[in-house]
């Protein structure tokens, strides 16, 4: 086997995830690549040229493979209700999503209303189990693909095209994009548990006591309007903004950047690579825990700020604390950073 046919085909693939069709079609087109680099090279082609052949047979694949990457290792079928069936919603929601993004906005009304994307409403599951009302994102049965044998016929441009063609239409059959809409009346929310996997989050002048929010892989923007209790954020991948006002805020990212603004009491942040960025307004104490391994950390107090406890490490970056430190100060900040810089103003 050549190692630089192994090599191109892996680099093609280093975005399509670990799903089992991403496997099989990866494991087709090396061993569709081989085949035809060893028929050229024993037809007396030059290796070079039949490596730059093999190169050109894989253009235009990145994005298709890419797409794969959303789809799971099993596939499921459940029964669906459809969202004007299902119960009189709660005051506790918790959404399951995946490849949907999700907005929340106020509404005059006096309930919560959920616009589900146009014309996808099979897609999700609504229900209230044990007072929560829960939609769940499901996703169709598609039969696998044959990728070996599909790739196996290709000997011209236009059978290249044809199989492309059966690869988009295969990935829109297993990968689903929409837009869900939460109008929630002011106060109405008790508590919210959000998991979107591919997926965009907003929250717009909604306010909820209690807020849990795990991503996978999209961004995070939220305004809160009301002071609450506790508000989690975990995300794999994407930037968070949040605006808001609660007792306690605990975030965590392993890539993008996080800029919080708002009051709190106790604040822990915490990121593999990225920027974190916390302004603290409206309060005259707080306890704050930051951490970065490869980012930033910049910690902005309110003005009149006198003193603060400042407990601040690095081992390559630079920290700068602007205020004198007093055991009593009413500001109790520790910031850790491997390689980046940190700064209290």
């Amino acid at each position: 086997m050549n190692d630089t046919v192994t090599k191109l085909v892996n680099i093609v693939f280093e975005d399509a995830g670990d799903s089992r069709e991403a496997r099989d079609m990866k494991e087709a087109v090396l061993r569709d690549c081989q085949e035809r680099f060893d028929e050229m090279v024993a037809e007396g082609i030059d290796e070079d040229e039949a490596i730059a052949a093999v190169v050109e047979s894989l253009q235009g694949m990145e994005e298709i493979v890419r797409s794969l990457r959303n789809v799971d290792k099993e596939v499921f079928e459940e029964s669906v209700q459809d969202v004007e069936t299902a119960p009189q919603y709660t005051r506790r929601l918790k959404l399951n999503l995946k490849d949907t993004d999700v907005h929340f906005a106020m509404t005059s009304g006096q309930t919560m209303e959920i616009i589900l994307p146009e014309g996808e409403k099979e897609r999700f599951h609504v229900e209230n189990q044990n007072g929560w009302t829960c939609i769940t994102e499901q996703e169709y049965t598609v039969e696998r693909m044959d990728w070996y044998n599909l790739f196996s016929g290709i000997r011209t441009l236009m059978d290249m095209k044809q199989v492309l063609q059966k690869i988009g239409n295969y990935v829109q059959e297993r990968v689903h994009s929409g837009d869900m809409t939460i109008k929630v009346p002011a106060e109405y929310l008790e508590e919210v548990q959000i998991h979107v996997v591919n997926g965009d989050i907003s929250w717009e002048k909604v306010g909820c006591p209690q807020i849990s929010i795990q991503g996978t892989n999209g961004d995070i923007d939220l305004d809160t309007a009301m002071h609450g209790n506790s508000l989690q954020i975990s995300m794999v991948n994407g930037d968070a903004e949040v605006r808001a006002d609660y007792e306690t805020l605990n975030m965590t990212t392993v890539n993008g950047d996080m800029e919080v603004e708002g009051t709190f009491e106790h604040v822990s942040m915490k990121s593999v690579s990225g920027d974190l960025d916390l302004d603290l307004i409206g309060t005259d104490h707080a306890e704050v825990y930051m951490k970065s391994t490869s980012g930033d950390i910049h910690v902005g107090l309110p003005s009149g700020t006198e003193r603060v406890r400042a407990k601040m490490h690095s081992i390559s970056g630079d920290m700068k604390c602007d205020f004198p430190s007093g055991e009593d100060a009413p500001f109790r900040i520790e910031i850790q950073t491997v390689s980046g810089d940190g700064t209290i103003d």
